[in-house]
């Protein structure tokens, strides 16, 4: 592994085990995904998942691991993590721009209303996935704020959600990856029953 990603994971690690879990299994499907659709697989890629929250490491711990609504203000804080993240690579002064840019935008959504204003084809492709596996993975696994919710009703509520929040055309993609995975591990299940 790239040893300032490295640094960064061993402080994440630190600084809030849950993000830390959450970030390697984003990283972990978006490696996945991109083989799916046809992209080539890098170190880049996964590097990209594993620190796409990387800017959590600026906001306290006791916030990311509230387990009570929160406030206005402290969502504000938590929408932050995407600028912090970019501050917190430029430091690094190792992160091409483009990559440093998917992980500011991850939070863009298709229609313009995420954080930023892009929409559509400005937001960059890994920035689009980054923002189905985030959403997916969040969903699956909760947060501390948030009791997860069964893959179904993630699927639904995806599905319900492409054209206004996540690209149809991946959402598409990602929901026949999802399925082929499911049965994949079953046909797997099956093969080691035997």
């Amino acid at each position: 592994m790239n040893k300032h990603i490295q640094e960064l994971v061993c402080s994440l690690f630190k600084h809030c085990r849950s993000t830390l879990g959450h970030s390697l299994r984003v990283a972990d499907e978006l490696d996945k995904f991109s083989s799916y659709i046809d992209i080539k697989p890098s170190a880049e890629i996964y590097y990209m998942g594993a620190v796409h929250d990387i800017g959590k490491l600026k906001i306290s711990s006791s916030l990311l691991n509230k387990t009570g609504k929160l406030t206005i203000s402290e969502k504000h804080e938590l929408n932050m993590h995407a600028i912090y993240g970019k501050q917190i690579l430029q430091e690094k002064k190792v992160f091409s721009e483009e990559f440093m840019n998917i992980i500011l935008y991850h939070h863009e959504n298709q229609d313009g209303s995420g954080y930023y204003g892009l929409k559509g084809q400005e937001i960059p492709l890994f920035s689009r996935m980054l923002r189905i596996i985030d959403s997916y993975d969040a969903m699956l696994y909760g947060r501390a704020y948030q009791s997860p919710i069964n893959e179904e009703q993630i699927k639904l509520e995806i599905e319900a959600l492409k054209t206004t929040i996540f690209d149809a055309e991946l959402v598409c993609s990602f929901l026949h990856y999802i399925e082929a995975k499911k049965q994949r591990m079953l046909v797997e299940k099956l093969q080691l029953s035997r």
